[in-house]
Formats: structure tokens, sequence, C-alpha cells
């Protein structure tokens, strides 16, 4: 059934960790934008013979991705498919999630946001905004904006990181190899590459909009947990507490008082330090 679809005009691409349906060959121009969705909880032994009659119901298929256990050959259970219209993406997201393709086996059906956005450590806390531009646009392509964040102890001088956001999800993912094959150096110290945000399966507490857990970055590193219990608990019940160097993660019982949290500490000093907050999903859990 494979060898079928590959006489659609679509070609495949397979490698230990991902099997990769598409583009079709007579795709002209960037791949579409705003158009991918993930796909979770596929039956660890579906392929595209028995996913792609099914999703190309909604539209032309641009590609898809389905991501392999190379240990045992079969599917993680998730996949990336891009449509190339976004409203294909959205009638996809519309009729397939919560749809079993197999008996009690429904699938989640989302929108993907692309990665574009890298972590980078350690930075020289001397090196200024510019010059960290200036050095990785030099050592990769696509490099639209670095972001860094003043070093609570000496506004003179920034944390030891940076990230590097990249004009698409494709010039991140080359961005990241080769940054890590170089093994690029600053002041005599290897840098680490992360994705800031998780290229992986989005967990149970991500899905359906469920996050719960608030990231409060920009504080004094001397600030306690009971600080920052006195600060948030007002929002409503927190669950747990958890301070990391200058930045923590704090979990409240429900969504609603995270947001309400977030509104209300949003821009506000604590200790002398004007905190930075938003839903936790990103960057700084590389450092657990």
């Amino acid at each position: 059934k494979i060898h079928q679809l590959l006489k659609t005009g679509y070609g495949m691409d397979i490698t230990p960790g991902q099997r990769k349906f598409g583009p079709p060959s007579d795709w002209q121009g960037p791949p579409p934008q705003d158009c991918e969705i993930y796909i979770g909880k596929i039956p660890h032994d579906a392929l595209e013979d028995e996913l792609i009659p099914l999703l190309q119901t909604c539209g032309k298929i641009y590609e898809l991705r389905l991501m392999i256990d190379p240990a045992s050959g079969h599917n993680r259970g998730y996949a990336f498919l891009s449509y190339t219209t976004k409203e294909a993406a959205n009638q996809c997201v519309r009729r397939y999630h919560g749809y079993s393709i197999r008996k009690d086996k429904p699938l989640t059906v989302i929108h993907s946001t692309p990665n574009v956005r890298l972590f980078i450590s350690p930075i020289p806390k001397y090196m200024n905004k510019e010059e960290i531009y200036n050095k990785f646009s030099k050592l990769s392509d696509g490099l639209t904006e670095v972001i860094v964040y003043p070093d609570p102890d000496a506004k003179d001088k920034i944390r030891g990181f940076a990230f590097l956001e990249y004009v698409d999800h494709k010039a991140a993912t080359y961005a990241r190899r080769k940054l890590i094959t170089d093994t690029v150096s600053l002041s005599g110290k290897v840098i680490n590459v992360e994705w800031a945000e998780s290229s992986k399966e989005p967990k149970d507490h991500v899905v359906g909009n469920k996050v719960k857990e608030v990231y409060c970055g920009n504080i004094a590193e001397h600030i306690t947990e009971d600080t920052l219990n006195t600060a948030f608990l007002q929002y409503g019940s927190i669950e747990r507490i958890k301070k990391l160097h200058d930045y923590a993660f704090i979990c409240f019982a429900s969504r609603e008082s995270a947001l309400k949290a977030i509104e209300g500490v949003r821009g506000t000093v604590i200790n002398g330090c004007k905190v930075d907050v938003q839903l936790a999903k990103g960057p700084v859990r590389k450092e657990k």
C-alpha cells in the first residue's frame, strides 16, 4: 500500500528516527506557513498507508513526519503533518481531534507551533545583544533576533544565556545542528545549544490549553521560595514552587489561577527586580 502512495507524486525519506512522506513533487516555492498540526496517540504499529488516506480527506498534504523509535522500529505515537493550506489544517483539527482510527484509540490533533528559537549557554556576561548577534549571524543563516536578560545583581551585564530566534524552523534546525557540530566556544567555554521550546511530543498537561504552571524570571538569586509563595498565593492555591538560580516555576491548582497571577505580577518589582512572568513551556527546564 505504501508503494501505491508513492505513485501519487510524493517522495519518502526514512531515517532511524523519522519517516518523512512528501513534499509533493510538483510543489514550487517555500514550505507553507502556519499549516502544521501535531497528531498524537497514534497506534505504535500504524504507518503511512493507514494515516495518509484518512488525512487526505481534509485537503492536499504537503508533508507527514512520523517519529520513529530506532530501537523497536515502531512509531513513537506522534507525528507532524503539514497541509498546503491553513483551511485544510483547520479542518483536520476540527474533524479528527478525538477521532478513533482503531477501537478506543482516539487521536490528539492540535495546531503545532514550529520551533524557531534556540537556547544557548554559557554566554559571557559582558557580551551585549549586538555582539551576540554579530557572532552567531556569522555562524548560522537566518538569525533574526537575539534575546537577553539583564543580570539582577549587575545591570550592566547580562545573565549567562541568550535566545537566538530564526526566520523559520528549518533555519533554526540547521543552526542548532551546525552550532553543535562545530563546537562553538566563547571565552574558552563550549556553549550548549538546546531548543528553547521542546520539539518533542507535547505532554498531557499542555494539550488542550491546560498549562497551569508559571515561569517567573529575572528574580534576585537570594529570593526564597517562601517569598515567592507570599507574592503569588493571593492569585490562587499553589501546588508547588521550584526555585532555580534567578528563575522559578510556580505550579497552581488551576489554569485560571495561573493566568490571574501572570496578569497581576507581570511588570511588578520583587526585591528590587522587575520580574518576567509567563506560562511555563520552555527554555529554562533544560537547566534542571
